[in-house]
């Protein structure tokens, strides 16, 4: 049951719980939220598609692994899959991977993003919960929906996601800091940043520059 306070908001996520729980909730808002995220998991696609399906009908943002993904569309690639979603109602699946990163689907646009590299993990456990807090609550602050600052909110959520799997429960998340935070924000834009072909040179003509043997 939501507070007024709650009901008021313009940003919902419906973390993994019971599709007829998460309708309730979207329902008991005052009006409809500008952005509604969701995240779900195999049990509910198996034990609950119904008023799972009915739900997904109803978002904006859908959080996904790739195996879930392929379970409820019954597509055997992430990129079949998000097309067939994206006539059921979300604007914009989100496929997590774990340690391989995520991959954005915004209706023909495709943003992929790597994890963030750890040498050690001391609990996965709320991994995705914090990339969808990471990912939702950029948006939120930012009140911008357009591909590039969808792009800016995967690599947000790629960062929480980081630190959460650094500690047990919400342990590292508690003490982080602002600069921590923006930090590896930066770690992530160096990590992933190349030069263009137009700046660095062509990739195909012949070159003399390799020996053959």
């Amino acid at each position: 049951i939501l507070t007024e306070e709650a009901r008021a908001k313009e940003y919902l996520f419906l973390a993994n719980i019971d599709p007829s729980l998460q309708i309730n909730v979207l329902k008991q808002m005052a009006s409809r939220p500008k952005l509604v995220g969701l995240d779900t998991m195999d049990f509910w696609i198996n034990g609950d598609r119904n008023n799972l399906s009915k739900i997904i009908e109803l978002i904006d943002v859908l959080f996904m692994d790739e195996f879930e993904i392929k379970s409820f569309t019954g597509k055997n690639n992430i990129f079949d899959a998000a097309d067939l979603l994206h006539g059921s109602g979300p604007k914009v699946v989100v496929v997590k991977k774990g340690e391989h990163g995520v991959t954005v689907f915004n209706k023909g646009k495709i943003f992929a993003a790597p994890a963030y590299p750890l040498n050690n993990v001391t609990d996965p456990t709320g991994a995705g919960d914090s990339f969808a807090g990471g990912f939702m609550g950029y948006l939120a602050k930012t009140q911008n929906m357009d591909f590039e600052n969808l792009r800016r909110a995967t690599i947000a959520g790629t960062v929480m996601g980081s630190f959460a799997v650094q500690g047990f429960s919400v342990e590292r998340l508690a003490n982080l800091s602002n600069n921590d935070i923006n930090e590896r924000y930066d770690d992530m834009v160096n990590l992933t940043r190349f030069s263009s072909v137009s700046e660095a040179g062509p990739l195909a003509g012949k070159t003399d520059q390799v020996s053959k043997i």
